[in-house]
């Protein structure tokens, strides 16, 4: 008798936020002539970010130019002062929000501005090296800050669809078998955008097998893995509650030349006060 897998690894989705690692994004300064009339630019003028990222300005030119925020009010969060080739100035931001700015050395060149828009992005679901059933729908979660308007979602670089409101979340099931990078590209409520790689997951066919029954023990097997990945058993006792599930074993498909295998076995010891307890099997790298 054969059992899919029980509502594979959806306790996970519900607990583990994936913090993107921050990374450093390139904003260049040069001159453009070819309109006949010198402009000194931002390039890109207008860029989308995320908490924690950093801004590195680099100049191309010959001639020392700045980076100074503009604010609405009070004192700048940051002011470079000029500076030339080969030196380059950083600024790392920690908040959400809307960030303008412009080349105090060069009022007179009005062109020359940019607008730094940081976002909060967190992928919730699905976990980062976590995997979901083959057979199974799932659902991508990305709370988000509320200066996005809309996140589209893509798997190994297709889209997989859209959502323009939050919380922002995309309904999937039914992809191959396989290894998927999520990515997400942002739009922020200026109508800027941006591509940030998300986490990766397995689709895997996984499937509990040889289950046997009595009034005080349940044993398995699981199937569905390759040699070397681990399986992770989770148990609760009212699947009605999604945080009521717990990590009861922990085990390694080992190595096999058997077609049907490999597998690892599941033995429930902890029946004392359990009169029902159901089970569910996560396979991580």
């Amino acid at each position: 008798m054969k059992y899919r897998a029980l509502i594979f690894a959806v306790i996970l989705t519900g607990i583990m936020v994936i913090s993107a690692p921050a990374a450093t994004n390139l904003v260049r300064i040069l001159h453009d002539s070819s309109s006949g009339t010198t402009k000194y630019l931002f390039i890109p003028s207008n860029i989308v970010i995320r908490t924690s990222d950093t801004i590195r300005w680099t100049n191309t030119t010959t001639t020392a130019h700045d980076s100074t925020h503009s604010p609405a009010s009070g004192s700048p969060l940051w002011a470079s002062g000029p500076f030339a080739p080969p030196t380059t100035f950083s600024f790392t931001f920690p908040n959400v929000g809307y960030f303008p700015y412009h080349c105090l050395t060069h009022l007179s060149h009005p062109e020359q501005n940019g607008l730094i828009s940081v976002v909060s992005v967190n992928v919730t679901n699905p976990p980062s090296n976590g995997g979901v059933a083959a057979d199974a729908p799932f659902t991508i979660s990305a709370p988000a800050s509320t200066n996005v308007a809309s996140i589209q979602f893509f798997t190994n670089g297709i889209s997989a669809g859209t959502d323009n409101s939050s919380p922002f979340s995309l309904s999937l099931g039914g992809l191959p078998i396989g290894s998927y990078t999520l990515s997400t590209k942002v739009t922020d409520t200026r109508g800027n955008t941006n591509t940030f790689a998300g986490p990766t997951f397995m689709v895997e066919n996984i499937t509990i097998s040889e289950l046997v029954s009595t009034k005080s023990s349940v044993s398995f097997n699981v199937h569905g893995a390759a040699a070397g990945q681990r399986c992770i058993i989770y148990a609760s006792s009212d699947i009605s509650n999604p945080l009521g599930w717990a990590p009861v074993s922990t085990n390694t498909f080992p190595p096999t030349d058997c077609v049907t295998c490999p597998f690892v076995t599941f033995q429930d010891t902890n029946v004392t006060g359990n009169i029902r307890r159901f089970f569910k099997a996560q396979v991580v790298p």
